[in-house]
């Protein structure tokens, strides 16, 4: 990342997130190495930890280490011959853990993975895995929100009411309702159902399939049909438990002169 024609890194990472959204390469699960080129005068950890933020805002990516050249080293990368080294003489690489107590999907700190220094032709300070295991079994009652698109028997709203805080709250049940329950349940997240469509229509389709494009929810479950346009190429689809197959008939084609 470099401030070319940005006004900031924040606006380089997110353009060059918008471009990659729209490669067949795409993968979000991936693992990402993003190396920040320019000096800057935001302190190493605070500047990882920004870069981090925009990566999980904007496509969920956890899988990630920032490396940011010590803001003081602009040294030719060739090997040292001294065994002196000094603190500039360094390559910090740093991460962040999504699911953590009290921080659940919100970047509040990174931690500094290792660091690359020069001598003895360059090596790891502490040789650590640069990729560890960020998902845990247990997220410990941790909020999951899940928008529903209503269509017997799949998603099933038997009543909703007013909480104390005023705000609506849906009770639900149905086949993919039963499947997510269990799982959560399984995994130990809380399930919040937010405001569900009760039409089959495809502006109310496409209003939930924002919602999780902006976060507002994290899963959407019921009967969702898989459009490529909108679905596949962009979210990651679970495979179908009933799955059914919708066909449109049009004409047969006739040769053009």
């Amino acid at each position: 990342m470099w401030n070319e024609d940005a006004d900031s890194l924040n606006e380089t990472l997110e353009n060059q997130l918008e471009n990659l959204k729209h490669s067949t390469s795409w993968n979000p699960r991936g693992r990402f190495l993003e190396v920040a080129t320019d000096g800057s005068n935001e302190q190493a950890h605070l500047l990882a930890a920004n870069i981090c933020s925009v990566l999980w805002q904007v496509a969920r990516i956890i899988n990630v280490v920032v490396l940011i050249l010590n803001q003081f080293a602009y040294r030719p990368l060739h090997s040292m011959s001294t065994t002196k080294t000094k603190a500039a003489d360094r390559l910090n690489l740093y991460t962040w853990f999504p699911f953590k107590l009290r921080a659940c999907g919100e970047v509040h700190d990174v931690i500094q993975l290792d660091k690359w220094v020069f001598e003895n032709k360059g090596r790891y300070s502490e040789n650590a895995n640069l990729y560890p295991a960020k998902v845990p079994k247990n997220f410990m009652n941790f909020p999951i929100k899940l928008g529903t698109f209503v269509m017997k028997p799949y998603v099933i709203m038997t009543k909703n009411y007013t909480q104390n805080d005023g705000s609506t709250a849906y009770k639900l049940t149905g086949l993919s309702v039963e499947i997510l329950k269990f799982v959560c349940e399984k995994m130990n997240l809380t399930t919040v159902f937010l405001g569900a469509s009760l039409n089959f229509e495809l502006d109310s389709f496409v209003k939930l399939i924002a919602e999780l494009d902006d976060g507002i929810s994290d899963v959407l479950t019921g009967s969702v049909p898989l459009l490529p346009v909108l679905v596949t190429s962009s979210f990651e689809a679970a495979i179908p438990y009933i799955p059914f197959n919708v066909k449109m008939l049009v004409p047969c084609p006739k040769a053009i002169h």
